[in-house]
């Protein structure tokens, strides 16, 4: 509950079904909402997507044994945030901006930027699709 506070009151930011939708404002997004993250099972993946459709946030929580660590068992877990935007409010690519982490494995990217753009395409019912092939799935 205390995580939709802090995200409502952060520049009109909403997820499907939160407190932020319910105070007006634009149509919700395809995009926003809680995502499986295959490669990190159980851990948390939500998009949240601006009411007018164009700019957002990933907002990810990771073991804090590392990447590889499993969320379900872990007493401790690092919170991190990443700016998304779009075309339009029913575009079918996002483009997700990694920091010096992929946001596909959470592992240090190496490649000397400070970031770089992952674009995601909207495979279609409720599932993502991400350059290397790794898909999320919305969750119900």
């Amino acid at each position: 509950a205390a995580l939709w506070g802090v995200v409502a009151g952060a520049g009109g930011l909403s997820a499907a079904g939160g407190p932020a939708a319910a105070e007006g404002g634009g149509r919700d997004s395809k995009w926003n909402g809680k995502w499986s993250d295959p490669k990190h099972d159980n851990c948390e993946r939500t998009i949240y997507i601006s009411f007018d459709g164009t700019k957002g946030k990933l907002v990810g929580l990771d073991s804090a044994d590392g990447p590889e660590g499993a969320c379900e068992a872990a007493t401790m877990q690092s919170k991190w945030s990443l700016p998304v935007r779009l075309n339009s409010g029913d575009a079918d690519e996002i483009v997700i901006q990694e920091t010096r982490r992929s946001v596909i494995t959470r592992l240090a990217r190496g490649d000397g930027k400070d970031s770089n753009d992952v674009v995601v395409k909207w495979v279609g019912r409720g599932v993502i699709e991400f350059p290397d092939g790794t898909q999320w799935r919305k969750r119900r």
